[in-house]
Formats: C-alpha cells, sequence, structure tokens
C-alpha cells in the first residue's frame, strides 16, 4: 500500500516569496476608467435616410439581377452576382449602424469627448473641459425635429487668457432637452 508523499519541509524565505507574489498579482493595477454619464446619439431617423439614399442606389443593380434573362448567363453565375448583391447590401445596412454608434458624444463628469467617424481611415477626435462651457442653445429647423424630437445643440466655450471662444455643434442631437439638461448639470459642477 503505497502512502501519499505530504511535503512537510517549510522553507520561511520561499513562502514569503510566494505570498508576497501572490499578493502582488492579486493587486494588480487596473487603470482607472470613468464611465460617461450620458451618450447623446444622432436621432435614429437619419440612420434610416442614409440606408434608404444607399438602397435608392443599389435598386437598379438589384432589379437587373431579379428580371436577368437566364439564357445569356448561367443559373450558377446568376446565383454569384445575387450573392454579391446581398453582399453590399449587408454591407450598406452594417456600414450605416457603424456610422451611427461610432458618432457620439459622450458626456463624463469631467469633460466632454465628441467622436466623429466619416469612415474607418478618417476618423477625428475632440475633448471639452465642461467647467469651460458657458453657452448652451439647441436649434431647431422644420416640422420634423419637432415630430421626431432632434435639434442641434450649439455649445461654446470662452478661453479667459486668450479672450477667444471655441464653438461646437452637436447636429441632430436625440432628445435635446435632456442632453442640454445633463450638459448644464456637469458643466455647473
Amino acid at each position: 500500500m503505497a502512502k501519499k508523499f505530504k511535503q512537510t519541509v517549510k522553507t520561511p524565505t520561499i513562502d514569503k516569496m510566494v505570498k508576497a507574489a501572490k499578493k502582488h498579482h492579486t493587486k494588480a493595477y487596473v487603470p482607472e476608467q470613468p464611465t460617461p454619464a450620458y451618450v447623446i446619439y444622432q436621432h435614429p431617423v437619419f440612420v434610416l435616410w442614409r440606408m434608404f439614399t444607399q438602397f435608392f442606389v443599389l435598386l437598379p443593380f438589384g432589379l437587373i439581377l431579379l428580371f436577368f434573362p437566364t439564357e445569356a448567363i448561367s443559373s450558377t453565375e446568376i446565383r454569384l452576382l445575387q450573392l454579391c448583391f446581398l453582399f453590399f447590401v449587408i454591407n450598406t445596412i452594417l456600414g450605416s449602424y457603424v456610422y451611427w454608434r461610432l458618432n457620439v458624444a459622450l458626456v463624463f463628469p469631467e469633460t466632454l469627448q465628441l467622436f466623429f467617424f466619416k469612415n474607418m481611415l478618417r476618423q477625428r477626435h475632440e475633448s471639452f473641459e465642461l467647467g469651460r462651457l458657458n453657452t448652451f442653445d439647441l436649434s431647431r429647423k422644420g416640422l420634423l425635429s419637432y415630430v421626431f424630437n432632434y435639434a442641434d445643440l450649439n455649445l461654446s466655450t470662452i478661453v479667459k487668457e486668450v479672450e477667444s471662444t471655441d464653438k461646437l455643434t452637436i447636429h441632430r442631437a436625440r432628445r435635446p432637452e435632456q442632453a442640454l439638461k445633463i450638459l448644464k448639470y456637469y458643466a455647473s459642477k
């Protein structure tokens, strides 16, 4: 009958080092990342409008593929062209959605972060301190802005040392009154 061998030899120096290593790894440095207090998106109607205009361009190609005479080319080639068309339609839908989700304004307790993505190669990021914002205004144009509840948020900052102003506009913001209320709250802190 074999007995299990249990190590009973204690090495205080190695035990201290192991304990210190475990303590060090359990308290790993994780940088604090603030969470946004509010996210300002463009109204979803404009995403649908963008998809509609792109579908309007793709529509003639889809109709050609749908009513293409099968005598001219083989059915496998038609299926391949239909798959390519389906790829373009899915690309249009996903591209419009990603464009809408990435073009945002994030309101943090101390800063306002703006992200502009024209496409994956052309990106821009701006940051403003909320304490410097002093003018809050919204502008609505047309009846649809009241129906769908969107507006342009016009913000400006004044730099006292240089006596210059920075103007900022967030276009077609969804629920603009609520966004302005939150911006004013964090700017007054």
